[in-house]
């Protein structure tokens, strides 16, 4: 082949259609349809919300017996202090309504006075345990979500009677110890917790999956986890990789 003269244009390589190159729109609508497709089914808000119930049910159970065979027997000082201060109160809300006045401002105001009244008139003691048993509580819900999730490889009590489980989002595997760590503090905190910042918090945080396309609440995206539906979804165990690898590809196959 001859050099090209200086005053020739250079030639332009003829053009590879999409087709050829093996790309085409098609493929590509259909590799994202399959992409779709292999994405794990996340479970629906209602069925994890009805989920938690029955395990914040079960979990209250637990923790009152507890309370009442084990915990409480040590606090007998605050439960007649709050049982004191409780009578008053009653006494106090019973003399209101037996004798109310023909003003309703008047009513309203001896209703904030009693109220005000009853607040400062908590017993120290009373106070102390009411704070003690809060955060107890706390603490007791971490625990429970955190066993009954990290020992069932992500499913509770709750998540297994609906089908659900508890996936890592890297793997769809079971959550790391770190992960079922983390999402069960958020769900205890956020959720028990007897501060009431702390439980607006939690109640914004039950709300975010109804804005998310993945529908992942705060505590699944700092836990790394995602909550899918266990029929579309199941976790693999050892047993189930042994028996899809049963030809000789194995290190002590053919």
């Amino acid at each position: 082949m001859s050099a090209p003269l200086p005053n020739e244009p250079t030639p332009i390589p003829p053009s590879v259609s999409p087709q050829e190159e093996g790309f085409s729109i098609p493929a590509v609508i259909a590799k994202k349809d399959a992409d779709v497709a292999q994405t794990p089914a996340t479970a629906p808000l209602f069925w994890r919300m009805l989920a938690y119930i029955l395990d914040w049910l079960l979990a209250s159970m637990v923790f009152l017996a507890m309370l009442k065979w084990l915990i409480l027997p040590n606090y007998e000082e605050g439960l007649a202090a709050l049982e004191e201060w409780g009578t008053r109160f009653w006494n106090d809300y019973v003399q209101i309504l037996r004798h109310p006045s023909g003003n309703l401002s008047t009513s309203m105001e001896q209703a904030r006075a009693l109220g005000q009244r009853a607040g400062k008139g908590l017993p120290e003691t009373a106070g102390k345990m009411i704070a003690e048993l809060g955060w107890f509580q706390t603490f007791f819900f971490w625990a429970y979500f955190f066993v009954v999730e990290f020992f069932s490889q992500g499913q509770s009590l709750g998540k297994k009677i609906f089908h659900l489980r508890v996936a890592s989002s890297e793997n769809m595997g079971a959550p790391g110890l770190l992960d079922s760590l983390l999402r069960s503090a958020w769900k205890a905190f956020f959720f028990c917790s007897p501060n009431p910042f702390m439980l607006c918090i939690g109640v914004i945080d039950a709300h975010v999956p109804l804005f998310s396309q993945t529908r992942r609440a705060w505590h699944d995206m700092i836990s790394r986890t995602i909550v899918v539906d266990e029929n579309t979804c199941p976790l693999e165990t050892p047993e189930d990789d042994s028996k899809n690898n049963i030809s000789g590809d194995g290190p002590h196959g053919a």
